[in-house]
């Protein structure tokens, strides 16, 4: 089983950034959420100042994500929905937290991965996206957006997710 990555959400803390940047609430749906409510989205967010795409932190799932490409490949994959403006910074954002690794960067709308899954039975992606039709293949990471996906894998703690890699990890992450 190859596992492959979101990166907004699951590995790079974004929306936490933007909303202690502009002092906003935080999101609880995907479309028409508070942000939307405000007059913002998050591409006029981004517009204002692109160096949030290269100064946010990592979520707390990162280390453990780190740690299983470390153990269990030399490459990791990301499938990402990066609009060609945000792609520069979100490379050195990419290269500078998983240095010493071998990545492969694919630039995918949701539909895109949702189809390529289809066609890849033995992959699964770890995405936080609320609005997959299917989410056989896919790892969810839980956020207030995506309440309404039903019948997932849904990770709410960083030991979730470590137990959820180890299944199907050829070496188990400590």
């Amino acid at each position: 089983m190859k596992i492959v990555f979101d990166v907004d959400g699951v590995l790079r803390n974004l929306n936490d950034l933007l909303i202690e940047k502009y002092n906003l609430p935080n999101p609880t749906s995907w479309f028409n959420n508070e942000w939307d409510k405000l007059g913002y989205s998050i591409y006029d967010l981004v517009k204002k100042d692109n160096m949030v795409l290269k100064k946010s932190l990592p979520t707390k799932y990162f280390k453990t994500i780190y740690n299983y490409a470390k153990i269990n490949g030399s490459q990791i994959e990301f499938w990402s929905h990066q609009p060609p403006s945000w792609r520069k910074l979100f490379k050195q954002w990419i290269y500078y937290y998983f240095k010493g690794l071998k990545i492969k960067i694919r630039y995918l709308t949701p539909k895109q991965k949702l189809a390529r899954l289809n066609k890849l039975s033995n992959y699964i992606l770890v995405d936080d996206f609320p609005h997959f039709t299917n989410y056989k293949q896919i790892i969810l990471i839980d956020y207030p957006y995506n309440q309404n996906v039903k019948n997932c894998v849904r990770i709410k703690t960083v030991k979730q997710l470590k137990e959820e890699l180890n299944k199907w990890s050829i070496k188990k992450i400590l």
